[in-house]
């Protein structure tokens, strides 16, 4: 039976009607993406914004003014106690406390710490820095004092003299019981599990038990971890496989020539 032209106006038009509502639909959830994205994008600026703005609170900056009257009485052990006393605050810093912090580290000899926290300042402020040029004459210290250090075999590589660890004789190794064995020398066999035979099924389904050919029916073998020592060889945890260990003395590195 045809229908008629009038009703299938009527259906061309539901069907119409249908798909608009299904196209307004999804572009209304499209239109809620991206003004949600937007939302949360002007909040992330906000946040960064004013985590940027914000500044050092007051015990913070009490600290600061201590800190660097401590430096300009030539008083550098405190300063670097009051500069750590800051940094435990876990509060914002002031940007240019890393200069006025490396330069402290610089005068008690922690060169390398000096030079990490001298990095940090041009990191965060770069040639805009208001110490731009002291750091740069700074750097140029460090680098000549850690050149030393690398050099120097009576220093570590932070410049602090060295002396021979007692606990590994300089070696750098010591001998410890083997965990796996246990200093027996002697193990579980590793084929059979202790069991002296191994057992295999043939081409029967039939299950074969053999001598075991790897510790010769004995159910050990030698230890394959220390191979029979009983002992194994590690890193000395005193002196960390080094032997020798870091002093809290300062080298001059008289071993050589002064530039």
């Amino acid at each position: 039976m045809k229908m008629n032209n009038s009703l299938l106006k009527r259906i061309d038009l539901i069907n119409l009607s249908n798909s608009y509502a299904s196209f307004s639909s999804l572009l209304m959830k499209r239109y809620n993406i991206i003004a949600f994205l937007m939302i949360l994008v002007c909040f992330t600026s906000f946040t960064v914004v004013n985590a940027q703005t914000t500044k050092p609170n007051k015990k913070v900056m009490e600290l600061f003014k201590e800190a660097k009257q401590q430096m300009g009485e030539g008083n550098y052990e405190s300063a670097n106690i009051t500069f750590r006393k800051m940094l435990a605050t876990r509060s914002v810093l002031p940007t240019e406390m890393s200069y006025y912090f490396a330069q402290t580290l610089f005068q008690i000899g922690q060169f390398r710490n000096s030079q990490n926290f001298l990095n940090k300042y041009l990191d965060l402020n770069g040639k805009g820095a208001e110490f731009y040029n002291e750091s740069i004459a700074l750097q140029d210290k460090l680098d000549r004092k850690l050149n030393k250090a690398f050099y120097c075999s009576l220093c570590d590589l932070n410049g602090y003299k060295i002396t021979p660890c007692e606990t590994c004789k300089m070696t750098g190794k010591i001998q410890k019981t083997c965990p796996y064995c246990r200093g027996q020398s002697l193990a579980r066999c590793t084929l059979c599990n202790g069991k002296t035979v191994t057992v295999k099924k043939n081409v029967f389904g039939e299950f074969e038990y053999r001598t075991c050919q790897q510790c010769k029916g004995k159910g050990y073998s030698t230890c394959e971890l220390c191979h029979g020592t009983g002992l194994l060889e590690t890193n000395c945890p005193d002196c960390d496989g080094k032997g020798h260990q870091s002093t809290n003395e300062i080298c001059t590195h008289p071993n050589l020539e002064e530039e």
